[in-house]
């Protein structure tokens, strides 16, 4: 009994210090703050607009042309007025349609395959851009019979081509094939080198008539 009187004696003193230690502390973090001085800038800022104003109005600037100055035409470049397609493709804007937007994507393969034929001339590469112009061909040929576009010159053209265009690639696929079994001479004698170069040669142009064709038309729906 005596223990537990003791210890309670104990524990209230120890309270009681502890209390009396935080108020202490406590009471001389305010007197810190009552006595240091405040931290930070006292005074006035300086007008730094004043001194840009200043830079600015120091600094010249040189132009590039001076616009107090009389233009001299007679050196200026001319356009080239006189020129139908600048007149009609720079100056002007063409009209898009479903059939330009067709035909142009025809255009692009046209390209890749003279492309293919200036350089490499490679057998399976210059098959592949066919077959895909043949399929591109024979959708606009779907799409548009029986509609005004069945009409342009262009669109028969692209008939023709197509069958041509199949032709060569087929002509180019046997002389691969049976070159190496037959003659020169007699039916063999197509699968000639020089037979293949003129019937590719003569393609070209039918290709680089059709870019022509497609120019004309762009030029038509200006």
């Amino acid at each position: 009994m005596k223990s537990k009187i003791l210890l309670l004696f104990l524990i209230i003193i120890f309270f009681q210090s502890s209390t009396f230690g935080f108020s202490l502390f406590k009471k001389k973090q305010s007197l810190l703050h009552e006595t240091e001085p405040l931290k930070g800038y006292y005074g006035t800022l300086p007008d730094l607009t004043e001194q840009f104003r200043e830079l600015n109005e120091n600094k010249t600037i040189q132009n590039l042309y001076d616009s107090k100055k009389e233009l001299d035409t007679e050196n200026l470049l001319k356009a080239p007025l006189e020129n139908r397609k600048y007149v009609d493709i720079i100056l002007k804007k063409p009209k898009e349609t479903d059939f330009m937007l067709d035909v142009f994507d025809i255009k692009s393969i046209i390209e890749k395959i003279i492309k293919c034929i200036d350089t490499t001339n490679e057998i399976q590469k210059f098959n592949s851009l066919n077959s895909s112009l043949i399929d591109n061909i024979a959708y606009v040929e779907r799409k548009y019979k029986g509609k005004v576009e069945e009409n342009y010159k262009l669109f028969k053209m692209l008939l023709i081509l197509s069958k041509e265009s199949r032709n060569i690639s087929t002509l180019r696929m046997e002389s691969q094939i049976y070159s190496k079994y037959m003659l020169y001479s007699g039916e063999g004698a197509k699968y000639r080198p020089e037979n293949i170069k003129k019937q590719t040669d003569h393609y070209k142009q039918s290709l680089n008539g059709i870019l022509n064709e497609i120019q004309e038309l762009v030029l038509n729906f200006i």
